[in-house]
Parts: C-alpha cells; sequence; structure tokens
C-alpha cells in the first residue's frame, strides 16, 4: 500500500514507519518540519509537511494520523491542554480534506485511521468496556477530548471517507511513552504503588499496537470503533510489581493519592489514579494474534 502518516516522529509513528517499510508498503511521512523528519529517519523518504499536504494529488491508499501534542510531557496547564486537543482537532480536518480532494480528483478516497484513546471510557474501574458499551457521561479531560476527536472524524462518513478510529490505550515499551517518563525512578529502586493500587490500567505493547494497526489496514471490514489494548486490563500494584521485577529492583514505597496530585496535576489524576477496564472484543472477533497477550508475559519476553 501506499501509506501517509501524520505524526510519523513520535514514539508510536517511528516504530510504525519501520513496520510499514518490513513489509514493502510505500510509506510517506507529513510532519511540520522537514529537516525534523529527516534528522529522525536518517533515510531516503517521501517528506510532506502540513503546507505540502494542500497541493499534494498522489493518489494515496490510507492516512494514519498519530499527530498532536503528547499527553505525558510537562503539566497539564491549562494552555497545555487546550494544545492537546486543538493540535488533534486542528491535524484532523486538514486531513479529512486531503482525503475528499483525493475523492474528488481520483474517484477513490483513501482510508483514514484516526488515533484516538480509551480515555473516552472515563474512570470507572467498576466496569469493564468494549467497544459496543454506551459512553458513560463523564467530563474528566480525556473523554472530553477523545469524544470531540471521534465527532470531528466522523464528519469523514459523509464524504465517503471509509473511516476506522483506534482507540489506544496506555503504550508499554522499555525505550519511551509511560514506562519512560512517568516511571522512571523504578530504575533507580524507588518505585512505588500509586494511591491505592487497585485502580485498573488497560495497556498495550507497542510491539503489538504496531501490529494491531497493520491488521486493522489489511482488515476494512472491521467495524470503527476498535480498541487497541491487550487482553486483560491489570491493576496499578500488579503493573508496578512486574515493573520492578523486571528492573530487578525493590518496590517497598507507596505514593499517597493527594501526593499524586500535587506531583503530577490533573495529569496524574486522569492517567495514574483513573481506573479503566477495557478489553479488545473487536480484535479478538477478528482472530488478531497477540504476541505479548499478558502484562508479565511482555516484561519476562519483549524487553530482553
Amino acid at each position: 500500500m501506499k501509506i501517509l502518516i501524520a505524526g510519523a516522529t513520535g514514539f508510536i509513528g517511528k516504530a510504525l514507519v519501520r513496520a510499514c517499510k518490513a513489509r514493502g508498503d510505500e510509506v510517506i511521512v507529513l510532519g511540520r518540519s522537514k529537516a525534523k523528519m529527516q534528522f529522525v529517519f536518517k533515510e531516503p523518504l517521501p517528506f510532506w509537511t502540513w503546507i505540502d499536504l494542500e497541493t499534494q494529488t498522489e493518489p494515496i491508499d490510507a492516512v494514519i494520523n498519530l499527530a498532536g501534542e503528547n499527553l505525558l510531557g510537562g503539566w497539564w496547564s491549562k494552555s497545555k491542554k487546550e494544545k492537546i486537543l486543538n493540535s488533534r482537532l486542528a491535524a484532523l480536518k486538514r486531513l479529512i480534506a486531503f482525503c475528499i480532494r483525493q475523492k474528488e480528483s481520483t474517484g477513490q478516497s483513501p482510508r483514514l485511521l484516526q488515533s484516538n484513546g480509551v480515555g473516552i471510557y472515563g474512570t470507572r474501574g467498576d466496569r469493564v468496556f468494549d467497544e459496543n458499551s454506551p459512553l458513560p457521561q463523564e467530563q474528566d479531560f480525556l473523554s472530553c477530548t477523545a469524544r470531540q476527536i471521534e465527532t470531528a472524524a466522523a464528519e469523514a462518513e459523509p464524504h465517503g471517507i471509509p473511516l476506522m478510529v483506534m482507540r489506544f490505550g496506555v503504550v508499554l515499551d522499555p525505550n519511551g511513552g509511560l514506562l519512560e517518563q512517568v516511571f522512571p525512578l523504578f530504575k533507580y529502586g524507588l518505585g512505588s504503588i500509586f494511591g491505592t493500587g487497585k485502580q485498573f490500567i488497560s495497556w498495550i505493547s507497542r510491539t503489538d499496537l504496531v501490529k494491531a494497526i497493520l491488521f486493522l489496514l489489511d482488515h476494512p471490514e472491521i467495524e470503527s470503533p476498535v480498541n487497541l489494548v491487550a487482553k486483560e486490563p491489570v491493576t496499578q500494584t500488579a503493573f508496578s510489581r512486574a515493573y520492578a521485577k523486571y528492573l530487578q529492583r525493590p518496590l517497598w514505597l507507596r505514593c499517597p493519592p493527594f501526593l499524586v496530585k500535587f506531583l503530577l496535576g490533573e495529569m496524574g489524576e486522569n492517567l495514574i489514579l483513573g481506573s479503566q477496564q477495557v478489553v479488545p472484543l473487536r480484535l479478538t472477533e477478528a482472530g488478531f494474534d497477540y504476541e505479548y497477550p499478558t502484562l508479565y508475559y511482555y516484561f519476562a519476553k519483549a524487553t530482553r
């Protein structure tokens, strides 16, 4: 396939570009700066800026949108939250417009695969959510943001643009994401169980996330949206114990909720203290084969 990837220089995008190229897809990288894209990939790839996108007429099979301000990159101030939301909505709007132009000029629209988060389900640890579950009327920042993204993405469908919304869980990899930015003290033997430790984390390895995106590319018959999470959510206590065991470090500290909120603010309240049990019904029904189906297997095998 010929695939346009927006947000390709990020934690997930870099791995996705490598995986697409490895299987023979033609990848076009879309970003704000050609210099940054060239620095990140250090190889000859077609690099488009958002300005280039306005005039491109080259036929594309699929557009994968991972663009947006990093959730983990700093305190959730008012301006930071505006960047998180507006960066996603602006990128999505421009990509929908691109797909419409493609359809008008070629008669065929690319498929649009839009990233989102399982935060759309809110923080309800007592409920298990799959793609058929009604969304609760929660009003925390992540659920509100995710709802607005999916409302904006739905504007593609009246134009005949095939849409797949991908709801990502917490993405794990030893070299980035949550483990690097939120749990760095574990490496120094200062790991902690946060809050009560009973809150659930719906996670997925970066390897399986990329594999699942490619699976959705190859199976257009799967109904949107799709939860991209591992089969088994885990409690924060189980998560911390598994990570400490992998690092061969002690786990003897507890970080009470008020301290999490003091250190990380609303981000900590949502991402660390919030509880979500989300399962991948549609991936499972479609026969997706996880490389790392459980957290302990992941830490035992994937990080060697």
